[in-house]
C-alpha cells in the first residue's frame, strides 16, 4: 500500500507542476536594476535618513570600507592580518609542494 500512496502523490505532483508551468511566474529582475521608488508616507526620521543615504552620505563601499573607519589603527590591524594570512597560505602551499616532491625532509 505505501507504493500506491506514493504513486498518487507523484501523479498529483505532476499535475500541480504542469498547472504551475502553464500559469507562469512573473518575470523578476535583479533588485539592483529595479528603479528605487521611495514610500510617500514614511515617518520623518526615515525621510531624513533617506536623504543622507541617497546623497551618498555614509562612508561605505570600496572607497571607504567599514573595517577601516577608525583610522590608522584599523589600517595597521588590517595589514597585519593580511600579512598573517599570506604567511599561513605560503606555508601551506610550501608544505604541499614539499610533500608532493619529497623534498625538505629532516633525514
Amino acid at each position: 500500500r505505501p507504493t500506491k500512496i506514493r504513486r498518487i502523490t507523484t501523479m498529483a505532483l505532476r499535475q500541480l507542476t504542469s498547472v504551475a508551468r502553464r500559469a507562469g511566474a512573473p518575470k523578476r529582475f535583479m533588485s539592483a536594476a529595479e528603479p528605487y521608488i521611495p514610500a510617500t508616507n514614511a515617518p520623518a526620521n526615515i525621510t531624513k535618513a533617506r536623504e543622507v543615504l541617497c546623497k551618498g552620505g555614509t562612508w561605505q563601499g570600496a572607497a571607504g570600507p567599514t573595517y577601516l573607519k577608525e583610522g590608522p589603527k584599523d589600517a595597521g590591524i588590517f595589514f597585519f592580518g593580511n600579512f598573517l594570512q599570506l604567511m599561513i597560505a605560503g606555508g601551506f602551499l610550501s608544505g604541499l609542494y614539499k610533500m608532493s616532491t619529497g623534498t625538505g625532509k629532516l633525514d
